[in-house]
């Protein structure tokens, strides 16, 4: 999901959900506009990632949904072989942009 999915996917949930015919309605203080756009973006986050999708976001970076097989690993105390279940894990890939600037303010 690229940023024009994702805004059309927001745009498509504020509607389902009834925050675009509040924000027709009257004019909302910033605060309470802020709390809706992002609950509104992290519903369609959580929504993209539990689908399977890759989330890119510019100058944020890419989150990514991924499947660990099941393994055997050894516990280093006993020795005893021990089974790991499979896992589906959620990885986050910073972008370039973000690095920079987080490089850029560390000097």
């Amino acid at each position: 999901m690229i940023k024009h999915e994702m805004v059309k996917e927001i745009r498509k949930f504020m509607r389902r959900s009834g925050h675009l015919a509040k924000l027709h309605a009257f004019p909302l203080d910033e605060g309470v506009l802020s709390k809706i756009i992002y609950d509104t973006f992290l519903k369609v986050l959580q929504t993209a990632l539990l689908s399977g999708d890759d989330v890119k976001v510019r100058g944020l970076g890419t989150f990514r949904v991924s499947y660990q097989e099941p393994k055997t690993q050894t516990y280093n105390f006993t020795g005893e072989k021990i089974d790991v279940p499979p896992k589906i894990k959620l990885k986050f890939q910073p972008s370039r942009y973000l690095v920079r600037k987080l490089n850029e303010k560390l000097l």
